[in-house]
């Protein structure tokens, strides 16, 4: 892809899933897309990212964790939408869930 990208032949290249060590070894992606919402902040990624000029790109903003890992003693298998902390911040806000979790990525700089 990246010699496609060198070519002219396509204007960006992004890659999901990948991790900080991954990155490391790449040189001229543009994207990347990996899950992001409240219960899977992935803040050193983000920020790796943000030094590099590579467009972060969320998934999953309102649907949880696939993998169903657990993060900062969040257990991610249950629907984002349903985390007790996502809808009393709703709640106070008087909003509905979905909106708590696209504004939190929004604000993360998130696309």
């Amino acid at each position: 892809m990246l010699a496609i990208k060198a070519r002219g032949l396509a204007r960006y290249v992004g890659v999901a899933n990948h991790t900080i060590a991954h990155l490391r070894g790449l040189r001229g992606v543009d994207v990347l897309q990996v899950e992001f919402n409240p219960t899977t902040f992935q803040a050193e990624l983000l920020a790796y990212c943000r030094k590099l000029g590579i467009c972060f790109m969320g998934y999953g903003s309102l649907a949880g964790s696939i993998y169903g890992r657990e993060i900062r003693g969040i257990r991610s298998s249950s629907r984002v939408l349903d985390h007790p902390v996502v809808r009393e911040i709703a709640a106070a806000l008087a909003c509905d869930p979905a909106q708590v979790c696209i504004k939190w990525g929004l604000q993360h700089g998130a696309v």
